[in-house]
Parts: C-alpha cells; structure tokens; sequence
C-alpha cells in the first residue's frame, strides 16, 4: 500500500490548498498515482497559531473533503500536521492533539532552517520522552551536519520524494531508507502540480522492494504508533 506520510490537502487549512477544488484535484493526482493514503500536514507555528485555532481549521479542512474521500479509490486522509519545532515545545498545551488522528501519539515536527542549536535536539528529545513519537518531516532538504544529528540521536526520518532526483545523493538516502532509518516517504504537495505526485511515483520506482518495505513501516507507524519503531 502507498502511503504519502506528508502533503498539504486540506482546503484552506495552509496555503498548501487553497479551495475545495484545489483539493479534489490533489487527490485526484494521487487516485491516478496509486497512493492508497495520506496524511495531511498543514503547518503549525508555535509563534503563530493557538492549537485551538489550527484544530479549528484542520477540522473544517476534514469536514469540507470528507465526501470526496468516502468515494471509491479516492485516498483515505489521515489528519496531522507539520509542527514547526521551537525551543521549549514539549511544555506546550495540546501538542497531543497535534498528532496524527488514529496513531498513538506520532507527531511529525519540522525542523527550523536557520542554526539548529542544541535546545531544538533536547527539545525533540524532551517530546518523545513523554511519550510521543516524533517523525523528522524532508530531512533532506538540510545541510548534511542535521542529517548527521538526527542519525546520531535515532530520531525517525520522513524523506520527501524529491530527494531521490539528484541522481548524485540518490545512493545514500536509499541506504537509509535500506538500514531503516527511514520511516516515511512524503511528496510535500502543495497546490496541484502533477510533476509532484510523478516525483513520488519515481521515487518508489527508483527504490524498488526498499519501497515495499518502507511502506509497510509506515503502515506499522500509523498503527502501532511508539511500538512500531521500536
């Protein structure tokens, strides 16, 4: 079963989709690709957002796609969110209803692109220490001395699609994907760009049975939760 771990579907819950339109045509791509599954994971800003304000639109944001998603072959959506990480998250109010429904307590967190310091690596330790299971949202798209990090710390990592068209890095995010250390594949969908949905197609293709296998972790993820990884 195919499953894109991170996408943004959900009708005016981001600028990842703005309509109900948009969001028929995304999951439309992803019906015509194979993807059987999706979590949804508009973002979160700590420095933004109450988490009653971002529940509030990912709830409407279900509510408005939840016809189209009863209609055969039409993906089953998963709600979530990618929780932007900031010093001191764990001590946040609500983070649990920021996990991904259904799963026990797997919260995918994105990392900050400026300097990660120290207090953002405790801070994402502080969280799974409570219990939580935090996925790395595109550790691909940071410079190798993160990646090194959240190796060195066994922190689960979702890698977007698009990783796999530098045919130069190609190799080694396949080798972590085949050490497993890699729990989920996403193709960060934002707005309808068909090129996207082929990226992750591509990158199941390039992966071969390594892909079968990923799957099936992530499918583990979604519903055991902590257990799966362990």
């Amino acid at each position: 079963m195919l499953i894109d771990f991170h996408a943004h579907i959900l009708p005016m819950a981001d600028h990842g989709c703005d309509s109900l339109a948009t969001a028929r045509r995304q999951l439309h791509l992803m019906r015509q690709a194979g993807i059987a599954a999706v979590v949804a994971t508009p973002h979160f800003y700590p420095h933004r957002h109450t988490v009653e304000q971002f529940l509030a639109r990912q709830n409407r944001g279900m509510q408005l796609i939840s016809d189209m998603t009863e209609a055969p072959e039409t993906p089953t959506v998963l709600a979530g969110a990618e929780v932007l990480v900031c010093s001191g998250l764990e001590r946040m109010d609500g983070l649990e209803q920021l996990c991904i429904w259904q799963t026990n307590r797997v919260i995918l967190l994105e990392l900050p692109f400026q300097e990660i310091t120290e207090d953002i690596w405790d801070t994402i330790c502080e969280i799974e220490g409570k219990g939580f299971q935090p996925v790395l949202a595109h550790l691909d798209r940071y410079e190798p001395k993160v990646v090194h990090r959240a190796l060195e710390l066994k922190l689960p990592i979702q890698l977007n699609a698009s990783a796999f068209r530098n045919v130069l890095q190609r190799r080694k995010w396949k080798t972590l994907v085949e050490q497993r250390q890699v729990c989920a594949l996403g193709s960060d969908l934002h707005g309808v760009d068909a090129g996207v949905v082929r990226q992750f197609q591509n990158a199941v293709r390039i992966l071969g049975d390594s892909a079968d296998i990923l799957m099936q972790r992530t499918e583990r993820l979604l519903k055991q939760g902590v257990s799966a990884l362990k």
